[in-house]
């Protein structure tokens, strides 16, 4: 139809956008090594970064930027010459997605994660000046609309038992979301626009007596590390795309 020819006319138009205008740093600049996170949104890099090495001696290393799953297969480091896990638990994880794809996985190097590192390091909690906070943390957007599903839940919850009394409540879009994804909660009145926050570090957002809530989110794991209590909604939706990090200790409730 027409719309799905407009997507894929627009796909496509970025992608040799990204592709040509990579060229032109690549072969200017000549490097020897590139580092990034992943290439999914980005094609038209890869692409470049490929045909460059055909010609020149150039490797590619990335670094796990997220939780990943089995399910859709691995996909984070697809073109790079190293891929670098944060721990033992994701090198199972990658083995199991190995058994979706075609394409292997590329070699990897279990390092560990350097956020974290640095968070146990040097962040230390803001003391809290008001409300205890409630943090959302939303998930990119999946084929079976998990994210919709917790978000409205936790939103119908604060509404229902008016929590916004004594707590701040605060949703954390995914970087892949816009505002214009929550117009159908907002316009319901279960969110007020007010307390979407698209921008920023998610750490920056939390203090001494704050709690985060989400389905599917790094932030989870991550905030687990520096003291912050973490509860997962809707663990069962999790399984589905093998999540089950409630077999791993996480507090999870549901409906």
């Amino acid at each position: 139809n027409l719309y799905e020819f407009i997507k894929l006319k627009e796909y496509f138009v970025r992608f040799y956008f990204e592709k040509y205008s990579f060229q032109k740093i690549l072969n200017s600049t000549k490097p020897k090594l590139m580092y990034g996170i992943h290439y999914e949104l980005n094609r038209g890099i890869l692409k470049a970064f490929l045909e460059y090495k055909q010609n020149n001696k150039s490797e590619n290393i990335t670094i796990q930027h997220g939780v990943f799953d089995s399910e859709y297969g691995f996909t984070e480091g697809f073109g790079s010459d190293l891929y670098i896990l944060w721990g033992k638990y994701f090198e199972e994880v990658r083995e199991r997605a190995d058994m979706y794809n075609i394409m292997k996985s590329p070699p990897s190097k279990t390092i560990g994660n350097p956020k974290i590192q640095q968070l146990l390091k040097n962040h230390r909690l803001k003391i809290s000046q008001g409300k205890c906070k409630i943090l959302f943390v939303s998930t990119p957007k999946r084929p079976n609309d998990l994210n919709y599903k917790s978000i409205e839940l936790f939103a119908k919850m604060i509404k229902k038992y008016d929590l916004e009394q004594n707590y701040e409540i605060i949703y954390k879009l995914h970087p892949a979301e816009d505002l214009t994804d929550y117009n159908k909660l907002l316009e319901n009145n279960f969110i007020n626009k007010i307390q979407l926050v698209k921008d920023g570090n998610v750490f920056e957002l939390l203090e001494e007596n704050s709690i985060v809530i989400g389905t599917v989110s790094s932030v989870l794991i991550e905030v687990i590390s520096i003291g912050i209590p973490v509860i997962q909604l809707l663990p069962e939706l999790c399984k589905k795309i093998d999540f089950d990090w409630v077999k791993d200790g996480i507090i999870a409730t549901s409906n």
